[in-house]
């Protein structure tokens, strides 16, 4: 990482980010989240980190029954970070905060949860969830659990035009209200909870400006 004075800012010295590896960053900058090489072995498996510019890499804690996880969001405190944890069976949404590491299973009839974005205080999550064939975007609340993306728009009032379905959500505002997406036949959209009337279409690429960029892979 590169300062505005060209200057390399350190990170743990005993760990090397991986090409594409920084996925996110606390709202003051000072916290990184993404993947890393011990620089002491770099055909070593990578690994999920939160780090502090200039401090300790913390390597990412599995939850209870979970070999490995993958940070790739983090809430503008740093102190909450999320992604996917698995095991080589399962794949589940993953949450690591102050009270510790979780897995968050899919929701009922779902094989697979994933978190790619948060808003600031972590109280609404989005991401994707999974079964044979069929794969969905989703929305998580804390405290209640996952709603489907496209039934909690149209539950409050905001309906994707017919015939479309979701085919990224990618973005989500400060206060867990507005989200950004693009639908299948890519025009992007905005939408915005509670409100009524129909998604906001853009139709041409490239008028959205994404806050964030596509994250990393699932574990």
């Amino acid at each position: 990482m590169i300062d505005g004075q060209g200057n390399y800012l350190t990170l743990d010295q005993r760990y090397t980010w991986i090409d594409n590896g920084l996925y996110d960053m606390s709202r003051d900058g000072t916290t990184v989240v993404g993947r890393v090489r011990p620089t002491s072995d770099m055909d070593s498996d990578s690994m999920s980190v939160k780090s502090v510019i200039g401090g300790t890499a913390q390597i990412a804690v599995n939850p209870l029954g979970m070999t490995a996880s993958n940070i790739v969001c983090i809430s503008a405190d740093a102190s909450i970070v999320a992604g996917s944890t698995g095991n080589g069976s399962n794949t589940f949404g993953y949450i690591w905060g102050p009270d510790g590491a979780i897995a968050v299973p899919p929701p009922e009839g779902y094989t697979y949860a994933s978190f790619s974005e948060m808003n600031d205080d972590a109280t609404v999550l989005i991401g994707q969830v999974a079964r044979p064939g069929q794969a969905e975007f989703a929305i998580y609340f804390a405290g209640t659990g996952w709603a489907i993306a496209s039934e909690y728009f149209a539950a409050n009032g905001v309906t994707i035009p017919e015939g479309r379905r979701i085919s990224w959500l990618n973005n989500i505002s400060s206060d867990g209200r507005t989200f950004t997406g693009e639908l299948d036949n890519g025009q992007h959209f905005v939408a915005v909870v509670p409100s009524p009337g129909v998604v906001g279409v853009l139709a041409a690429f490239g008028l959205m400006a994404s806050r964030r960029r596509v994250r990393g892979g699932g574990v």
